[in-house]
C-alpha cells in the first residue's frame, strides 16, 4: 500500500465530520477511506492517485487504443449528451473539462455551439484534440479574460483529490448566467445496494471521491453553484444484473443461463423500462448536476 496522506477529519464535500475505515478495492489491495456521517460521501486516502494522465492511468482507462479510436468510441455518448444539452448549447462558448480525444467538442458543434475548447491532462490526447479545437492542460493556460457559457465535466470529478478548490476555479470561467454539467458515478446505485458483486470493481484507485445525491449538491453549493442533481441509468440491463449476480466464486458456472433472458427482455423493451425505473427511484448509477453561480 502506497504511503497514506494526511487523515482526513472533515468531509470534502459538506465539511462534517468523517470516520476512516480499510476495504478492498477493485485491484485486491485494502484500502483506507474516509466517510462521512451526513452527505455518506467517501474518499479514497490510501492508496494514493495515478499520475492522471500517465501510462499507468492511461492503461486502465484506455488500454492500447489511439486517439482516433477513443474518439469514435465515444461519439455516441457524446451525441446524446449534446441533445440534451441543445437548447443551452445554441450559440454557446463551451469548454469540456477532461474532454479526451474530443467526442463532446465535436457534438456540441453540431449541435450549435459557437466555440468548444477543452482541457486535458493527457499529452497525447490533447495534441489529438488540438487539430480541431483549443486544447489547454491546466486552469492557468486559460486566458484570464476567457468566460464560458457552457462548462461540462464528465466523469472527472471523482478523479480530483481535493474537489472544491478546484470546482472554484471551474466558477471563476463561467459567464453571468453560465451553466455547469456535471456526470459522476453514483455510490447510490441499485447494483451497490443489493449485491456484492458491484463491490468488488466499483471501489478503485483512480477514483478519489464516492458521491451521493446529498454530497454532490453540498460540495457545489460550497462552490459558489447551484443547481439540482438528478440520477440516470447509463449501463443496460443485462451488464447492471450480470454485475450484481457474480459472487466471483460460482456464478461462472450459471452464468449463461441466468443471463440469457435478460438479453430477450433487454430486446423486448425492458432496457428502456429498466433504465427509467432504477433512475425514478435514484438508484442509477450516474449523478447528473446542472446548475449555475450563486448571486
Amino acid at each position: 500500500m502506497s504511503p497514506v496522506r494526511e487523515q482526513i477529519s472533515t468531509c470534502v464535500c459538506c465539511g462534517a465530520a468523517t470516520i476512516t475505515y480499510t476495504r478492498a478495492l477493485k485491484d485486491g489491495e485494502q484500502g483506507l477511506l474516509a466517510a462521512c456521517g451526513d452527505c455518506g460521501h467517501l474518499t479514497i486516502i490510501s492508496p494514493g492517485p495515478l499520475d492522471y494522465g500517465g501510462e499507468e492511468y492511461e492503461a486502465s482507462y484506455h488500454g492500447s487504443r489511439a486517439p482516433a479510436k477513443i474518439f469514435a468510441d465515444a461519439i455516441p455518448l457524446a451525441r446524446k449528451r449534446a441533445a440534451g444539452m441543445k437548447s443551452h448549447l445554441q450559440g454557446a462558448r463551451t469548454l469540456d473539462i477532461g474532454c479526451a480525444a474530443g467526442s463532446f467538442l465535436s457534438a456540441a458543434m453540431e449541435a450549435g455551439a459557437a466555440c468548444a475548447e477543452g482541457m486535458e491532462m493527457n499529452d497525447e490526447l490533447r495534441a489529438f484534440v488540438a487539430r480541431s479545437h483549443t486544447a489547454y492542460k491546466k486552469f492557468d493556460q486559460i486566458p484570464t479574460s476567457a468566460r464560458f457559457d457552457i462548462i461540462t465535466l464528465f466523469r472527472v470529478l471523482e478523479h480530483i483529490d481535493d474537489p472544491l478548490p478546484f470546482l472554484r476555479s471551474v466558477s471563476e470561467l463561467l459567464a453571468p448566467g453560465g451553466l455547469v454539467v456535471i456526470d459522476v458515478p453514483s455510490s447510490e446505485m441499485l447494483a451497490l445496494r443489493h449485491s456484492t458483486g458491484d463491490r468488488r470493481w466499483f471501489y478503485h484507485r483512480a477514483h478519489r471521491q464516492y458521491f451521493t445525491r446529498r454530497s454532490i449538491d453540498q460540495l457545489m453549493a460550497r462552490a459558489g453553484i447551484r443547481g439540482e442533481v438528478f440520477t440516470s441509468q447509463d449501463t443496460g440491463l443485462v451488464y447492471c444484473m450480470d454485475r450484481m449476480l457474480d459472487d466471483g466464486r460460482y456464478y461462472r458456472y450459471v452464468r449463461l443461463p441466468l443471463v440469457a433472458p435478460l438479453f430477450i427482455m433487454a430486446k423486448l423493451g425492458g432496457e428502456r423500462v429498466f433504465s427509467r425505473w432504477a433512475a425514478s427511484r435514484g438508484a442509477g448509477d450516474a449523478l447528473i448536476f446542472r446548475g449555475t453561480q450563486c448571486k
